[in-house]
């Protein structure tokens, strides 16, 4: 099975502001005007950066998990639950980790066992019956991958949303915080005014950083 669920390297789009207005707080007698690059604000913020390999380590545990159960196909319905539920915890404790190599291992033992008894001569009743079994157990996984593909696909485009959208207001709060303290009255986005001048690209990002 080929999962659906994709990297979302450069995850912030353009943050929808074509045109954003403040007020400066300052009774001035002429318009200020300046412009920002707000996507490039995101994607150089800490927060962003942070934000940006989080949703990264949570698509990469997904593929891995998935990766897992469609190529041991002799696993359990339990063991790949249990594997699920180890690998998402946030955090991961020692214990958590010991656990999730004991199954790997269980289930890497379980597929040596199912390869050696293809290759077997003079199959005993005993083997017909466990190799019936590992062919169940191998249908059931590949139902459970297409499960997972579906939910891990919504889990990371809900996580998306909800750290683009945190990163986007803290973006706003910091453009804010500049252009007031700037005095500036309108700042266009770069995609609207690409050559404008009063660039506060720079300061946004070092306001967002030190969160004032």
């Amino acid at each position: 099975m080929k999962s659906t669920i994709k990297l979302y390297s450069g995850w912030v789009a353009a943050a929808a502001m074509a045109v954003v207005f403040f007020g400066s707080g300052f009774q001035t007698t002429a318009e200020k005007t300046g412009v920002v690059d707000l996507n490039k604000v995101i994607q150089d913020s800490n927060i962003g950066k942070t934000n940006s390999t989080k949703l990264n380590q949570a698509l990469a545990k997904r593929r891995a998990l998935l990766d897992f159960i469609t190529t041991y196909t002799v696993m359990t319905v339990e063991q790949a639950n249990q594997l699920k539920a180890l690998e998402l915890k946030d955090p991961q404790t020692e214990a958590d980790k010991a656990s999730v190599d004991k199954i790997k291992k269980d289930v890497q033992a379980s597929d040596k066992a199912r390869a050696d008894l293809m290759t077997k001569q003079n199959l005993t009743e005993a083997d017909r019956r466990q190799i019936q079994e590992y062919s169940e157990r191998a249908r059931r996984m590949e139902d459970l991958a297409q499960v997972w593909d579906r939910e891990f696909s919504n889990d990371l485009s809900n996580l998306r949303e909800q750290l683009q959208q945190t990163t986007i207001d803290l973006a706003k709060a910091a453009l804010s915080r500049v252009s007031k303290q700037q005095g500036f009255t309108t700042v266009f986005e770069t995609t609207v005014a690409p050559y404008g001048a009063n660039d506060l690209t720079a300061p946004t990002v070092t306001s967002m950083n030190a969160g004032r």
